[in-house]
């Protein structure tokens, strides 16, 4: 682990010792637009990387950033993930994690997609994507699993304790691209039928 203050010579020389040391680097901050995001001039102008995506449509983790470059002759990987905590955790279980299992062998590296019922109906959909926080529970009682959203009033990206007893993530559609059936719901309390990711750490 190593600390950057944030000035553009302490950046470039935390990311070379990082480059060094290891064959893939992860950063938080720094990758969104602002006047003091500069990783990502950084990545290009000091280490001549290429940046193969720096904005995605999802929510959360949009500014989620990924290049590759040459360092000592050797290729490094770099994940520049959010400042926002919920949001850096969301794009670490999308887009780290898998990458890792790749880069040891593991066989099956994405999580498991399973199908589960929300434990209560969504009413609006955001205009990306939208990966939200739940629990998933099995019940003898039921042939699908049930995922009970996690702070339903309050899934900000900042809320990191929202991603505490968090075991999978539901994608919602955006509102642009769902099926107008979405909105049916049965009346029986419960939400909508959906594709859950399994999380493993």
């Amino acid at each position: 682990i190593l600390l950057s203050y944030y000035s553009e010579t302490s950046v470039i020389k935390t990311l070379q010792s990082a480059f060094e040391l290891a064959d893939i680097v992860i950063s938080t901050g720094g990758v969104s637009m602002g006047d003091k995001d500069l990783i990502k001039s950084i990545l290009t102008e000091q280490f001549n990387a290429t940046i193969h995506f720096g904005r995605l449509q999802m929510k959360p983790g949009k500014p989620t950033t990924f290049a590759t470059c040459e360092v000592n002759g050797k290729k490094k990987l770099f994940f520049g993930l959010p400042g926002n905590p919920v949001s850096a955790l969301v794009s670490y279980w999308l887009f780290v994690v898998p990458t890792l299992k790749r880069m040891i062998g593991h066989i099956q590296p994405h999580h498991p997609i399973i199908r589960v019922q929300l434990n209560q109906p969504i009413e609006y959909l955001d205009p990306r994507p939208e990966y939200i926080r739940v629990t998933i529970e099995w019940s003898t009682k039921s042939s699908i699993p049930i995922a009970r959203i996690v702070s339903p009033d309050n899934q900000c990206s900042s809320r990191l304790l929202s991603a505490r007893r968090c075991t999978g993530l539901v994608r919602l559609p955006s509102k642009t691209d769902v099926n107008p059936s979405f909105f049916n719901i049965n009346q029986d309390g419960l939400g909508q039928q959906v594709d859950c990711l399994l999380l493993s750490l």
